[in-house]
């Protein structure tokens, strides 16, 4: 087939030369046991590939021994000692997790200060995968914990630092803001967790997302308190969310910038073109960040004109793509 086009090529045949190691299921390979196989595709055109496949049995953890996590993509297993609640726990913030059981997905992820936590009720004697992929520098370790009972409830950020306030502004809009509910101590038990008071809904709108995280959109300038509460256990935890205006940027006229730990979501700036024509912003010294992106953005804050990656101490450039109006 020419590159960049596409081509009909109908149903697709699997076939494999030891289908005890794997087989495909709603067309994804399932791998059944350690072993080696062939798989063939073929088309009914008559086209075939052959692909060779190894599989490896998983490691296998035992209860309250941590094992290193020795790849950015790892696979464990794990058999339940005896009914009951059990947490996998990693030490790394930059991962993710799921326990599977019968080749099924049984349970997601939740973060912790330190890394993330799978918890799931098992029977004893019965066999669980735990897969999961690390994107930091450090992959950390691995443990099946028996989780406690949880003693306090706090909202943290994407790498594990507790969040009582900080700070957006309102260019942020449509742009959600990511923080995390956890519990105390690190192997707790997690509990459902719901926004049970927003002090002021005309400054920010605040939703639950997907596992543990809570959702933030800033709406309009000032100052809004959040309380989430676990209903099952009383835990509860406040956070306060000062909302100012963006920053303005005037042509020909440099602005620095200073990087405040306690401000979240997108440094926005507004600016107003004097006449129609193609701008370029200019960012200079990007100290302290391993890497970060800029973008040029309508003033709904949602359509994109141009973006660039930044990367530390270099500068990088934005052009508008298309004519900017004054």
């Amino acid at each position: 087939t020419p590159r960049n086009s596409t081509a009909y090529i109908g149903d697709l045949t699997y076939s494999f030369s030891d289908p005890a190691v794997a087989s495909v299921k709603d067309g994804a390979i399932v791998f059944l046991k350690a072993g080696e196989t062939d798989m063939t595709v073929s088309t009914v055109f008559g086209l075939e590939k052959t692909v060779h496949i190894t599989v490896k049995d998983p490691i296998e953890l035992e209860y309250n021994n941590s094992k290193p996590i020795d790849s950015r993509s790892y696979v464990f297993s794990f058999i339940a000692p005896e009914n009951g609640l059990f947490g996998i726990l990693t030490d790394s913030p930059y991962g993710s997790m799921q326990i599977y059981h019968n080749y099924e997905s049984v349970a997601y992820w939740k973060r912790t200060v330190n890394g993330v936590m799978c918890q799931y009720e098992m029977k004893a004697g019965e066999k669980y995968i735990i897969s999961g992929q690390d994107n930091g520098n450090s992959l950390g370790n691995i443990i099946v914990i028996k989780p406690t009972k949880a003693e306090s409830l706090s909202l943290i950020t994407s790498d594990g630092k507790t969040l009582t306030d900080f700070s957006c502004n309102t260019c942020s809009t449509g742009n959600r803001i990511i923080a995390y509910t956890t519990f105390g101590p690190e192997n707790a038990a997690f509990e459902n967790v719901e926004l049970y008071n927003n002090s002021n809904t005309n400054v920010v709108r605040a939703e639950n997302g997907w596992s543990n995280e809570i959702n933030i959109t800033p709406l309009n300038p000032g100052v809004a308190v959040l309380t989430y509460r676990c209903f099952e256990s009383g835990l509860e935890t406040s956070v306060t969310v000062t909302v100012e205006e963006p920053g303005r940027l005037t042509e020909n006229q440099p602005l620095t910038v200073t990087y405040n730990a306690a401000y979240l979501g997108e440094r926005a700036f507004l600016f107003t073109p004097s006449e129609d024509g193609n701008y370029v912003l200019k960012i200079d010294n990007c100290k302290g960040f391993e890497n970060g992106s800029a973008n040029i953005r309508m003033a709904d804050g949602t359509t994109p004109i141009s973006s660039a990656y930044s990367y530390q101490n270099r500068s990088v450039k934005l052009s508008a793509e298309n004519l900017i109006k004054g």
